[in-house]
């Protein structure tokens, strides 16, 4: 094995890597799909059904956050941008877990439905498409390339669906009440 860092070999040491986050994305993912399996299902739907416009979606929403992060690192510098980064730090990874567990969730019924002829129980399939996600990522080269497009995917059916609410996050109290 070639030497690397800290002189131990690298493809075991990225081998382990690989191995303990794929378990600690299935710990959240289980976490997730147990407690939201119906907004789970809203954000899967919503890629079924508006493929183009959930990836466009993500890639304009990713593109301004990196412009923002960049723009609140920068006025971290004067300590103006530290809450703002902050605050934009805690979405960005809120909306990158939720919106990983929805790829989870569709790459598993997807498998699902092709290999039984029936949508697998929401668990099943986040595990499932986890193992699916996991495979695709893992390719040398084309696998950077796809999880940019996933992360895109993944954000655009997040952003879309409201986390899987399709609520209106901004309307008025008063109109709830009447």
């Amino acid at each position: 094995f070639k030497k690397g860092w800290l002189g131990l070999p690298l493809v075991p040491l990225i081998v382990v890597l690989k191995l303990v986050g794929f378990f600690i994305w299935l710990l959240i993912a289980l976490v997730i799909g147990a407690l939201f399996p119906k907004q789970l299902e809203k954000a899967s739907d919503q890629i079924k059904e508006a493929f183009g416009s959930v990836v466009g979606t993500g890639a304009l929403a990713l593109i301004l956050f990196i412009g923002l992060i960049i723009a609140f690192a920068v006025l971290s510098l004067i300590l103006i941008g530290l809450p703002f980064l902050l605050f934009l730090i805690a979405v960005g990874m809120a909306i990158k877990i939720f919106g990983e567990v929805v790829l989870f969730y569709y790459f598993g019924q997807a498998v699902g439905v092709a290999a039984q002829k029936k949508a697998p129980v929401p668990l099943a399939a986040v595990v499932i498409g986890l193992v699916v996600v996991s495979l695709i990522k893992a390719v040398p080269v084309l696998g950077f390339l796809l999880s940019i497009f996933l992360a895109c995917l993944a954000w655009g059916a997040v952003i879309r669906t409201k986390f899987g609410t399709t609520e209106n996050w901004f309307r008025r109290k008063a109109e709830k009440a009447g």
